[in-house]
């Protein structure tokens, strides 16, 4: 029996793929997007083979069958969205009635919506699984922005998590998009870290970005003063970037480069008292 669980953050479609079965095609595709090193915002993409039989293919293999889940060849308005936005496509999935598939697997639930999203996989790659998955909004009537499906209980629901590289410094973000900018990256995904994570990540180089809404966000800007008490190096931004929302807006409004944005993230980065005395000055400028 599978475990599964779910959060909410505050024309039907068909895949292109040459007709082949569909459990193959899951297969092919599902792990399909490796990346290895990156030198801009397009990352080179490195095929690690199929994937064998897990207790999550079959419910991406419903996913795709009945609820419209494609992997690429995607409708013309998300391409133009993955585009504007400078995002990689190969990381992302896409199913016209994403919260008809939530609403399958989390019996109970009734989230009712035009439901066409833009799907981000949590990828397990070394068990090359797919334990979670993301789905965006892309229209403003969409109440719900993100709808999360945990499809296995046994791992966190923390996009890149089992990904990471502990000998490197880690950038740990709170949405999957952003945090694709950067090579060795964690999101939150609206997850809270627990006592015990956080024990683990302390003996690791690690810096925190936060949304820049910390600056009237409560919850966010004592996430940040804790981050900052329990020695961690967090992004606290100059006057010249606290304007953009998030990374995915600094990219996009200042037309950077993967390499140009991690150099503004390090630059911006601060620990113990020097971040302290840097985040006491934005908050009283703003």
């Amino acid at each position: 029996m599978f475990k599964k669980s779910f959060s909410f953050d505050n024309g039907k479609d068909s895949s292109k793929d040459k007709k082949i079965s569909s459990d193959k095609l899951v297969k092919k595709r599902i792990l399909s997007d490796k990346p290895i090193e990156s030198t801009g915002i397009t990352e080179s993409i490195k095929p690690i083979g199929i994937i064998e039989p897990d207790k999550n293919l079959k419910l991406l293999k419903i996913a795709k069958d009945k609820y419209g889940l494609i992997f690429k060849d995607f409708p013309d308005n998300i391409n133009d969205i993955i585009q504007k936005r400078k995002l990689n496509s190969n990381k992302f999935w896409y199913m016209t009635n994403f919260s008809g598939f939530f609403n399958e697997i989390n019996k109970g639930t009734n989230v009712i919506d035009y439901d066409p999203r833009l799907v981000i996989p949590f990828k397990y790659y070394k068990r090359k699984t797919v334990y979670a998955l993301q789905g965006r909004s892309i229209f403003t009537f969409q109440e719900t922005k993100y709808l999360t499906i945990l499809l296995d209980e046994t791992y966190l629901k923390l996009y890149n998590y089992y990904n990471i590289n502990k000998n490197k410094n880690i950038k740990i973000l709170e949405g999957p998009i952003d945090s694709m900018f950067f090579e060795n990256s964690i999101a939150l995904a609206g997850a809270q870290i627990n006592e015990d994570i956080l024990k683990e990540l302390k003996n690791l180089d690690c810096t925190f970005i936060y949304d820049n809404d910390f600056i009237y966000n409560d919850n966010i800007r004592n996430q940040t003063e804790k981050m900052i008490k329990l020695g961690f190096k967090v992004y606290i931004p100059s006057e010249e970037y606290i304007q953009y929302k998030d990374i995915n807006d600094l990219v996009v409004g200042k037309n950077l480069t993967i390499q140009e944005v991690n150099e503004i993230i390090d630059n911006n980065s601060f620990s113990g008292l020097q971040a302290k005395v840097k985040l006491s000055i934005v908050l009283a400028n703003h």
